[in-house]
Parts: C-alpha cells; sequence; structure tokens
C-alpha cells in the first residue's frame, strides 16, 4: 500500500508576485541565529529580518530602536531592489528624513528573476559613526547566501525534515559566510601590508609614516587605540611617540620606566604580551589610565627590535568587535611591529646621514668664511671695511639678526659701532661712559653667553638694540691682552639659543679680525712714521738752506762755530 505523503511548501507566492511563509514559526529560532551572526561579524547593535506575510506587508522582529526608519529603508530596499548603506546622519533616499544611526539594508532575493522573499536590515555599530564598505560587502554576501538557502528549501516533505535540512544548510552557510569573512581579512591584511611596506619606502617622514601605520593596525585589529612608545636612554623610560586613538595629548605627557608596566616589562624582556584583564592585573601601569581618564580593557604588545636592541614597543588597546586578544594576533602584529622598527630604524639613518650632512656643508661653509674673512684681512684698506666685510660674514655663519662690532676711540671716550640690524647695515657712535652690559663686558674682558635677556634686567639703550633674545658677547683684545673692543650677536633667525659651539666659530672669527685689525693699525703707524720722518727730512733740508755757511767780513774771528740742521722736531 503506498504511503500517503504530504508536501508543505515553506515559501508561497503572494500578492505581486511576492514570496511569503506559510508557517515560519519552527524556524523562528534559525532566523535569529541568522540575525545575531550577522549583528556579530560586523558588530552591528540591533537586526532584523524582514519577511512578507500572505498580505504582501513587511513583518518582522521588534528589536531594532527606531523601526520606522528602518521600515522605511526596507521598503525603499526592495521596491528598487538595490542594497544600502547609510552613514550616521544621512537622508533616507527618496525622503528628507535624516538617520540617527548607520543602517545596511539587503534585499533577499534574486534581481535578476525579481524574486525577493525580504530584507535583512542592521541598525547602528559599537563604538564608530558608521559602518565601513567591508561590513557592507559582507552582509551584502551574506543576505544573497540567505536567499539561495530560503530558496532550496520550497518543498519538502514533512516539517521535522524542513527543519533538520534548513538548519543543516544554515550552519553551511554560517560557515561559509564565515570563511569569506577570514579570506576578506586576509585579503584586507594583505593589502594593508602591502601598503605599509610601500609608505616605508616611499617615506620619509617619520612622524607621518608611524601616524598612517597606528591607523592601520587599528583598523586591522579593530581596536580603540594603538601607540608606539620609544626608548630613552638617558632618561631609561619610554615615551609615547605616536597615538592613533583618543587621549593623545594627556598620553603624550606620560613616561613609562623601564622594566614596569606592560610597555615597560616588554621592553626588557623583549616578549610579547598579551592582558585581557588590565583593570585587575597588578602588572599594568595605571598612571597612564589616571592621567588620561582612558580605560584600558585588554592590550596586546610586542617589541620594536632594531639589531638585537629595544628602540621601543607597539601597543594595542581595547579590542571593538571581541572580548579578548588571542595568540594568534601576536604573530600579525609582530609583522606591523616589525615595520615600524624597520621605518624607525631607516628614519634614524636617514637623520643621521641628513644631520651628516648639515654638518659637513657647515664645515664647508665656515672655512669658506675664513678663507672670506682671511681675504679681507689682506685686501681691507681701513678698520671701517675690514669690520663691513666681517659682520656680513658673522651674520651669515651665526644666523643672526643682529650683529656689531664695538671699537673703543682711545682718542675720544667714544665708541665706533659697525652694525646689522634685521638685514640694515650702519656705522654710528655712542659714549663710552654708560652703566652697559656690552660695555662692562668690554672693560672686565668677559665673555658672555646667555640663552636669553634676563626678564629682571636693566638695560642700557645700547643693549636693548643689540641683546635681544639670547646674545653672545665677545671682547676682543690685541696681544696685549688689552680689550679693546667687542663683537655681539643676538637673535637668531631660527629663535634658537647659541650655544658653545657658535661661540667657538665667533672666536675663530675675531681671531682672524684682530690680525687683521692690529695689521692694518700697525700699517697706519708705519705710514705715519715715514711720513713723520718725511717730513722732518723736508724741514732738516729746508733748514741746510737757509742756515749761514761762514763768518760774514769784518767781524772779529773768535772760535769757529758750526751750524747743523735739525734731524728731529719737537
Amino acid at each position: 500500500m503506498e504511503k500517503n505523503i504530504k508536501h508543505y511548501p515553506v515559501l508561497q507566492m503572494g500578492e505581486e508576485n511576492r514570496f511569503f511563509f506559510s508557517d515560519n514559526k519552527i524556524f523562528t529560532k534559525l532566523f535569529q541565529v541568522i540575525v545575531s551572526e550577522g549583528k556579530k561579524w560586523v558588530n552591528a547593535n540591533r537586526g532584523c529580518l524582514y519577511f512578507f506575510n500572505s498580505n504582501g506587508v513587511l513583518i518582522g522582529n521588534n528589536e531594532l530602536k527606531n523601526p520606522e526608519q528602518a521600515e522605511k529603508i526596507a521598503y525603499y530596499t526592495l521596491e528598487n531592489v538595490e542594497n544600502l548603506l547609510l552613514k550616521k546622519g544621512s537622508l533616507i533616499p527618496g525622503t528628507s528624513i535624516s538617520v540617527n544611526e548607520s543602517y545596511i539594508s539587503c534585499y533577499v532575493g534574486d534581481k535578476e528573476r525579481n524574486n525577493l522573499i525580504g530584507v535583512f536590515v542592521l541598525e547602528g555599530i559599537n563604538n564608530f559613526d558608521s559602518f565601513s564598505k567591508e561590513d557592507f560587502e559582507l552582509i551584502s554576501v551574506y543576505s544573497q547566501n540567505i536567499y539561495l538557502l530560503l530558496h532550496d528549501s520550497l518543498y519538502f516533505e514533512d516539517l521535522n525534515e524542513i527543519y533538520l535540512k534548513f538548519a543543516t544548510s544554515l550552519m553551511i552557510l554560517l560557515t561559509g559566510t564565515e570563511n569569506y569573512r577570514e579570506n576578506k581579512k586576509l585579503d584586507f591584511l594583505l593589502k594593508e601590508i602591502i601598503r605599509v611596506t610601500g609608505i616605508i619606502n616611499s617615506s620619509h617622514h617619520l612622524s607621518k609614516l608611524l601616524r598612517e601605520l597606528m591607523e592601520s593596525v587599528k583598523s586591522v585589529f579593530r581596536t580603540e587605540s594603538c601607540s608606539i612608545l620609544l626608548v630613552d636612554k638617558e632618561k631609561n623610560d619610554l615615551y609615547f611617540h605616536t597615538i592613533a586613538g583618543e587621549k593623545e595629548e594627556d598620553l603624550s605627557k606620560v613616561r613609562v620606566p623601564m622594566g614596569q608596566g606592560i610597555a615597560g616589562t616588554v621592553a626588557i624582556t623583549k616578549t610579547p604580551m598579551i592582558i585581557n584583564d588590565a583593570q585587575n592585573d597588578n602588572r599594568v601601569y595605571k598612571v597612564a589610565d589616571q592621567t588620561s581618564g582612558f580605560v584600558t580593557r585588554n592590550i596586546l604588545a610586542t617589541p620594536l627590535v632594531v639589531d638585537d636592541e629595544v628602540i621601543g614597543v607597539m601597543e594595542g588597546i581595547n579590542t571593538i568587535d571581541r572580548n579578548n586578544f588571542n595568540e594568534s594576533d601576536i604573530d600579525i602584529f609582530l609583522t606591523f611591529s616589525e615595520a615600524a622598527a624597520v621605518a624607525i630604524q631607516k628614519a634614524r639613518l636617514v637623520d643621521d646621514l641628513q644631520k651628516a650632512n648639515r654638518e659637513l656643508e657647515k664645515k664647508v661653509s665656515e672655512l669658506a668664511s675664513l678663507f672670506d674673512l682671511g681675504q679681507a684681512v689682506l685686501e681691507s684698506k681701513d678698520v671701517k671695511e675690514l669690520s663691513l666685510k666681517s659682520i656680513r660674514i658673522i651674520v651669515r655663519e651665526l644666523d643672526a639678526r643682529r650683529a656689531v662690532i664695538i671699537l673703543k676711540d682711545p682718542s675720544k671716550q667714544n665708541l665706533n659701532l659697525i652694525s646689522h640690524v634685521q638685514g640694515k647695515e650702519e656705522i654710528s657712535t655712542a659714549n663710552f661712559l654708560r652703566e652697559s652690559v656690552i660695555v662692562h663686558a668690554i672693560i672686565d674682558n668677559r665673555i658672555v653667553l646667555k640663552k636669553e635677556v634676563p626678564i629682571y634686567q636693566e638695560l642700557d639703550d645700547l643693549d636693548e638694540v643689540f641683546l635681544v633674545g639670547s646674545y653672545i658677547i665677545l671682547p676682543i683684545s690685541d696681544s696685549n691682552k688689552r680689550p679693546f673692543g667687542a663683537i655681539c650677536i643676538s637673535e637668531r633667525n631660527d629663535k634658537t639659543a647659541f650655544n658653545q659651539g657658535h661661540l667657538r666659530l665667533l672666536q675663530t672669527i675675531s681671531a682672524q679680525y684682530i690680525k687683521g685689525y692690529e695689521n692694518i693699525r700697525l700699517n697706519e703707524d708705519i705710514i705715519a712714521k715715514k711720513a713723520m720722518e718725511k717730513e722732518i727730512e723736508i724741514t732738516s733740508n729746508i733748514q741746510k738752506n737757509i742756515l749761514p755757511g761762514g763768518v760774514p767780513g769784518g767781524f772779529k774771528k773768535k772760535k769757529k762755530k758750526k751750524f747743523m740742521p735739525a734731524k728731529e722736531v719737537s
């Protein structure tokens, strides 16, 4: 006798050629699993799987925060057969309604055959304003797979068989979607690694490079914050160099002692660490949270190692879409930390090379300036010309906006000034008898190097012009160590302070200047002496010509006298 078999159509055709479930109570739990898994994969707050009833009206659960908005979005998706990704604050298409949450809405059906079963809607995302493009693509694929699963379940012999086969197919669907998600994640990871490698190879700006690297790590590992701490060998601690996340300004002030906290421990042991209960773990350096107000839940930290030396630590803080970090995260995290270490090392090598080049250029420039000064010493006809040439070299080599050569006038109580102030050269005089920092330095033959003018210091008019910001006063003395003036420089163009290196260079220049000054003075003395000798010679000749040669006749001869022309004039 043939067994009577009853067929149950799970999906039936309703109004407007729309499918509806004839009896979906048995599938309620399975639908809940579908929604739950979809929410988990993209970290959504809420979700709803809409289906038509026999009257062609969309029905769904009541989990959504704003069901009216969600329903409008769902109807738009079905009517236009178009998946939607709505950012927070954007308008629902065809309306003037602004959404206060981010939404993903994907139709469950076959667009080409116009077979539409329902809509899968996700509302809001944890810790972010809006869903990402990757989230949208994943749910789009997931929704298509839901349709295939339901479509293949159109007719079965009894409800138990329907449920069993549907549940089995659902498990296959979830596994397949998870594999798709993992493949997309690996593909994204590979692209990020390639992108980061490209940045490292093309960028020489360390801060910008590390910032992009941290944003990449934050995106890949879905964390609230990522940071790089670098080792300060002099202070034996670590400081925050780059932070991608909140509280950057506050954390930048925090320093972590070597051997303390997770970062300090990783720096000493060179071993990665995972802490998944940071609030109750005594190894965590609580000062960072106390300073910033940030709450650290979990930490993944790896060392930055170059040539077996730890130069820093990279940290990921607070997972977003999962409760904990796990051991499988370490290998991938190490890939990024190794890239960061390479980037830092490369940037430091480039900086060292550029610094060496700058030092070399500086030395070459200084030698060229000393040569120019040597030429000025040889070619200058007077002190004025020598001083002007020297002041230009001083301004150029010491990057000063203000410079002056001050010379005492021995015959008067005056100072002769050859100055260069903000691009303007001037020759002037000033009274020597004054309460001036510069004059006292000359009298005391004392070098003065200041990072800045003390606030409490009262300045003379002369000082106010030539002592602005950081300054150097260098007395200049003759071969007998007697000061005859000073060279003053102040107000560097780059706003930095003068240092001992600048003083040494100024002393080298002043030595050449003094040599030239003394040569000019010696030459002037020789010329003056020769002029005096010539004048005496002329006077002597005049005397020789006008003095009598003998005794006139008629005079009684007395003792013979001889008249001699003068050789000196007193």
